[in-house]
C-alpha cells in the first residue's frame, strides 16, 4: 500500500473515530437527562415511600444505588465530553470506571438482600452470594487498576 494510501486510510479511520466518540458523548448527556427527568417525576412519590420509611439496609442500598449516579455522572460527563490535554486525560481515565463500579455494587446488593429474603433468610444462602459479590468487585477492582 502507497503512503498516500495509508494516510487516506488513516483519515478515514480518524473520522469514524471521532463521529462514534461524539456519538457516545450524546448518548451520554441523553442517559443523564432521563436519570435526573426520572428522578423529578418520581420524587413525591419517592419522598412518601422510601424517605418516610424506617432505616433498613435496602432502603440505604436502595438510595445509594438511585442517587450515586445523579451525584457523579456530571464528574463522569466533565471526563467523556470535555475535550481534555493528553496529561489530563492520562490522570482521570479511570476514574469514571471506578465510580461506576460502585453503583454495580449497591445494585447488587438490593438484588442479595432481597434473594437472601426471598430464599428465607439462610446463612447457606448468603454466604455464596456475599462470596460472589466480592468476586465481582475484587475483578472490577482488579481491572481498574491493571488496565
Amino acid at each position: 500500500m502507497s503512503s498516500a494510501a495509508e494516510d487516506a486510510a488513516l483519515q478515514a479511520f480518524l473520522k469514524e473515530a471521532a463521529y462514534f466518540t461524539h456519538l457516545v458523548q450524546i448518548i451520554f448527556c441523553s442517559f443523564y437527562s432521563v436519570a435526573v427527568w426520572d428522578w423529578l417525576v418520581s420524587l413525591k412519590k419517592e419522598y412518601r415511600l422510601i424517605w418516610q420509611s424506617k432505616w433498613s439496609v435496602i432502603k440505604v442500598l436502595y438510595l445509594l444505588s438511585r442517587y450515586w449516579v445523579l451525584f457523579i455522572f456530571p464528574y463522569v460527563l466533565w471526563c467523556y465530553v470535555e475535550d481534555h490535554s493528553l496529561e489530563t486525560c492520562q490522570k482521570i481515565f479511570k476514574s469514571p470506571v471506578a465510580l461506576a463500579m460502585w453503583n454495580q455494587l449497591w445494585a447488587e446488593g438490593v438484588l442479595l438482600v432481597r434473594t437472601f429474603a426471598f430464599l428465607g433468610n439462610k446463612m447457606t444462602t448468603l454466604i455464596p452470594l456475599l462470596l460472589l459479590l466480592s468476586c465481582m468487585v475484587g475483578y472490577q477492582i482488579y481491572v481498574d487498576n491493571t488496565q
